[in-house]
């Protein structure tokens, strides 16, 4: 009889897991793991997300029953399963009956089997037999005691990016949808500039080039972003009346291996319960910084995989490492209801061989696995309490406006500089900080940072408006509404409304050689600043502290308009983690 009692659907407390491949081990074994995570008080099991070809091994035939037999034997310690759809790796049969599956990693170039993810998402054949396993998976397990959630896929769009025939068609159907006629396409996109421009849908290229049209390549990293967020609704919506309350969700990878899909829309649009990613943070900064990031999506979050050790992957010795306890502590007070190690075992074979996890090669307990059981004795005794604190400072954080910044001429990594320069800056200074993503209906905090914010939005247009009278603090940086959603400059700048707001006028654009930054002037700066240095004109707005140097030596380092009850702050440049810190003290003591 099964010990299982609390399902994750429906749990009151935070829980430990950890992820394990069954299929990589004799069954003999299965019971003796099951008992080792049972003793080390692990509490959820995730699993079956590269195992299609055990569980179809031939088109149309369903092999449940050693997938049977591991989950009962890990109910019978009182586990839980989240059972992930297998569709990260297409089994053989696949490849051999649709050879055109395989992707094309350029035009011309098709990338082989026996990776990982080596199949285009645009092929009806495979989306239907994903929409297949996915529905038979949810008939078999739906209503199981022990199955208690659902992850599709595994790190969705990781690996691949097809440029072949059927991305191509899929792309061009995308653009015919969004703007309707060639002749608007042309426009929007700025498609005379080299004579590119079109007069049937068929001739738009797969632009992955990076000296092909600005707008055109932002439109490709949307169009690939829908079509993932697509791709797990294909397989969400026929889960979901099988599955009772048991929830659905998928894992993310983090942003520095590309922000490739739009978690907010992902959230909204792809049929998902739970928010979750896989934390590879090198450091409890970028911890809480992607904690936050998933508390803004979803509260309570997921973590389905949690680093627990050195890997070939991401670390190596002497590089430092936070310990796993100080990282799982801090996520579960961020709001992780559910953190899960990878992995139970290290394997024998294959890529991931090195890959760290809670038992050696050998498969005995020592230092990793009576660590993680002390650890999981403490969460399980006394969970670490949740930080409820009001945040001081707000950051908008906007995937489209990332997009445009990736493919513009001169790129600018978007997550690096909010992490880094912005967050890191504010949390280090022990002030409380959350994202957003849209307008808020309800209170916003005191200060609203909007690095990158790129992509000219009314909705923001219109409640920065209401917030600075209301007595906020809204802070600028250059590129403010700078573009428009199809990538080009705005004629019009950041416009009227916001012009009258904080009170300037943009003049002119500087790039800034990161090996010369700017500072400010004044015997206690030590700050840098740069990447962008604009230079305004005063519109009512007052300058703030200067630069010594730069192109324009004595231009100011931002300016503060009154408006209302608030501020609007603009910055002309973009400063390091010191110079945000030096001025966040300036402005503090600007506005009370």
């Amino acid at each position: 009889m099964p010990k299982h009692q609390n399902p994750l659907s429906n749990q009151s407390q935070p829980r430990l897991g950890v992820a394990y491949f069954p299929e990589h081990w004799d069954p003999q074994r299965w019971a003796t793991d099951a008992r080792l995570m049972a003793e080390a008080g692990l509490k959820t099991v995730r699993m079956g997300e590269f195992a299609w070809c055990k569980m179809e091994p031939r088109e149309g035939e369903y092999h449940w029953t050693w997938l049977d037999e591991v989950i009962d034997i890990l109910a019978a310690e009182g586990l839980e399963v989240i059972l992930c759809t297998p569709t990260a790796c297409p089994p053989a049969w696949a490849i051999e009956k649709w050879p055109e599956l395989l992707p094309h990693s350029k035009p011309g170039e098709i990338k082989q089997s026996g990776t990982r993810r080596y199949y285009t998402p645009f092929h009806e054949g495979y989306r239907s037999a994903c929409r297949a396993i996915a529905r038979e998976m949810a008939t078999h397990y739906g209503q199981h005691p022990a199955v208690t959630a659902f992850q599709i896929d595994n790190e969705l769009g990781g690996g691949v990016e097809d440029t072949g025939p059927l991305a191509q068609k899929a792309f061009q159907d995308w653009l015919a949808q969004k703007y309707k006629t060639p002749e608007q396409l042309n426009q929007d996109l700025g498609l005379i500039f080299w004579g590119n421009e079109v007069t049937r849908w068929p001739q738009i290229p797969v632009p992955i080039e990076r000296n092909q049209n600005p707008g055109l390549r932002a439109a490709w990293r949307e169009f690939w972003s829908d079509s993932w967020i697509a791709f797990c609704r294909n397989q969400t919506e026929i889960m979901r009346p099988l599955i009772g309350s048991r929830r659905l969700t998928t894992n993310c990878f983090l942003h520095r291996w590309e922000m490739k899909i739009d978690w907010y829309k992902l959230v909204q649009e792809g049929g998902i319960d739970v928010f979750a990613f896989d934390n590879y943070s090198l450091d409890t900064s970028e911890n809480i910084y992607y904690n936050r990031l998933a508390r803004s999506l979803s509260d309570p979050f997921w973590i389905l995989e949690q680093s627990c050790g050195n890997t070939s992957h991401h670390h190596r010795w002497p590089e430092k490492e936070e310990p796993f306890e100080k990282l799982t502590h801090q996520a579960i007070a961020e709001g992780a209801e559910s953190v899960s190690f990878f992995r139970w075992r290290q394997g024998l074979f294959g890529l991931e061989q090195e890959h760290a996890a809670v038992l050696d090669h050998h498969g005995r307990p020592g230092d990793v696995y009576r660590r993680m059981q002390e650890l999981a004795g403490e969460i399980n005794r006394t969970p670490p309490s949740r930080k409820t604190r009001e945040a001081d400072f707000g950051i908008v954080f906007d995937w489209p406006s990332a997009w445009l910044t990736a493919n513009s001429p001169r790129k600018i990594d978007y997550s690096d500089l909010i992490r880094e320069r912005i967050f890191r800056a504010i949390h280090e200074s022990g002030q409380q900080v959350e994202f957003l993503h849209r307008p808020p209906s309800g209170q916003a905090p005191p200060f609203l940072l909007l690095p990158l914010l790129i992509r000219h939005d009314p909705e923001w247009e219109s409640f920065l408006e209401d917030y600075v009278h209301n007595g906020g603090i809204a802070i600028a940086f250059p590129l403010f509404f700078a573009k428009d959603a199809n990538n080009q400059y705005r004629e019009e700048g950041m416009g009227g409304k916001m012009e009258a707001l904080f009170g300037v006028q943009m003049e002119k654009r500087i790039l800034i050689d990161e090996e010369f930054p700017l500072q400010t002037e004044g015997p206690s700066a030590k700050g840098h600043w740069g990447l962008r240095q604009e230079i305004l004109s005063l519109k009512g707005a007052h300058s703030g502290v200067i630069f010594g140097n730069g192109p324009h030596p004595g231009s100011p380092a931002y300016t503060s308009h009154r408006k209302g009850r608030g501020h609007a702050i603009y910055l002309t440049a973009y400063p390091d983690a010191t110079g945000l810190e030096e001025f966040l003290q300036a402005v503090r003591n600007l506005t009370g």
